[in-house]
C-alpha cells in the first residue's frame, strides 16, 4: 500500500504507518471481501425463480429415471474447486469488498 500511495500521490509513508493513514485519515478498515460468483443473477435470486428452477429440474430428471429405472447419481466435486484464497484487505468503513470470481 505504502508503494501504491507514493507511485499516485508522490508523497512517502513507512509501510508501517499506512494502515494509521487508512484508518484514522480515511475512515477504512481491515475487512475480509465477501465471495460472489461472476455467473450469479442477483434478479432470478430476488424474484424467487431460481429455485424453483432448478427443483423442477431435478423433479423431472427423477420421474424420468425412475421410468427407466435408472439411477441418479451426484458426485461430489468439491476437492476440485479452484476458488482463489480470500485475504483481508482495506475498505471504506461500512462497505464491504466483493471478490468476484467463476464458481467453477
Amino acid at each position: 500500500m505504502a508503494e501504491v500511495i507514493e507511485a499516485v500521490t508522490g508523497v512517502s509513508y513507512h509501510r508501517g504507518h499506512v494502515w494509521r493513514v487508512l484508518r484514522e485519515q480515511l475512515g477504512w478498515t481491515r475487512q475480509r471481501p465477501a465471495r460472489q460468483a461472476i455467473e450469479r443473477d442477483d434478479e432470478a435470486i430476488e424474484s424467487g425463480e431460481f429455485p424453483v428452477i432448478v427443483t423442477r429440474v431435478v423433479a423431472e430428471g427423477k420421474k424420468s429415471a425412475r421410468r427407466r429405472g435408472a439411477l441418479i447419481v451426484f458426485q461430489d466435486e468439491s476437492g476440485f474447486l479452484l476458488l482463489p484464497s480470500v485475504r483481508s484487505t482495506w475498505a471504506p468503513r461500512g462497505k464491504t469488498p466483493v471478490l468476484r470470481h467463476h464458481f467453477s
